[in-house]
């Protein structure tokens, strides 16, 4: 699942795609968890244990809805790729910076 930017001022839509079938299985207008655990409830229990991964991104609404409706969620739940390097990358600059702080007060200016 995804969210996707459709209008200026961050108007958004939820897309649940179904990846085997290549197709969009639902569409809410919000990224509220509301909306995603509407779709959760279409769902039957069997089809909630039959979910095997759910690739999202780290939008807490969309965590918390998967934690709740699908069984074992914390085993399948696949964060996208993208936003992993995106907090990898944020992380590395953070410490890149701290690091360079200190050796600098520490005299060295060499950097």
């Amino acid at each position: 699942m995804d969210e996707k930017s459709y209008r200026k001022g961050h108007k958004y839509i939820i897309l649940v795609y179904y990846v085997n079938r290549n197709d969009v299985e639902y569409i809410a207008y919000d990224r509220k968890k509301e909306s995603l655990d509407e779709y959760y409830r279409t769902l039957t229990g069997e089809d909630l244990s039959n979910i095997t991964a759910v690739s999202i991104d780290m939008w807490d609404p969309f965590m918390s809805s998967t934690m709740e409706y699908v069984p074992d969620a914390q085993s399948k739940i696949v964060f996208d790729l993208f936003h992993v390097m995106k907090h990898v990358n944020e992380s590395v600059d953070t410490t890149r910076k701290q690091v360079n702080k200190e050796l600098q007060k520490s005299g060295m200016t060499d950097l």
